[in-house]
């Protein structure tokens, strides 16, 4: 066996971790759900803003939109991911004759911190979707 196999063979067996950063290194995380269901009459678009995290939209048969959204920080402290989790805002609300969704998250953005929102949306068949996030899938039924 060639040398630097044995050694990885030998680190890997043992236990110690390469690269993660071992306890110092875990996250904390924070997680909040949010749940808004908005009358669907008079509107004909949905308006997604998203960063970071996933989408998922299916269609109903009834007569309004169900918003279901899950805000995740990852932190090195519980304190520093609550504190984070507190100030990364969801605007889930309706103007004229569409609906809004809108992540903004907070400045300066804590060192060390990672977020994202995943939405989870059930909406009437007739609706136009305008629909974007940075990173993370959009899946439509």
């Amino acid at each position: 066996m060639k040398p630097l196999a044995l050694l990885i063979l030998i680190i890997a067996m043992s236990g110690i971790p390469i690269l993660s950063g071992g306890a110092e290194g875990e996250m904390e995380i924070a997680k909040e759900e949010i749940s808004k269901t908005i009358p669907s009459e008079g509107i004909s678009l949905l308006l997604l803003r998203n960063v970071v995290g996933k989408v998922e939209v299916q269609t109903w048969e009834k007569r309004e939109v169900l918003v279901k959204a899950t805000k995740q920080v990852k932190a090195q402290s519980k304190e520093k991911a609550k504190e984070y989790l507190e100030r990364l805002k969801l605007r889930i609300g309706r103007k004229k004759d569409k609906i809004e969704i809108v992540a903004e998250e907070p400045k300066p953005k804590p060192k060390g911190a990672d977020f994202s929102v995943d939405y989870y949306l059930s909406l009437p068949v007739f609706f136009k979707l305008d629909i974007s996030t940075i990173v993370g899938d959009i899946d439509t039924e």
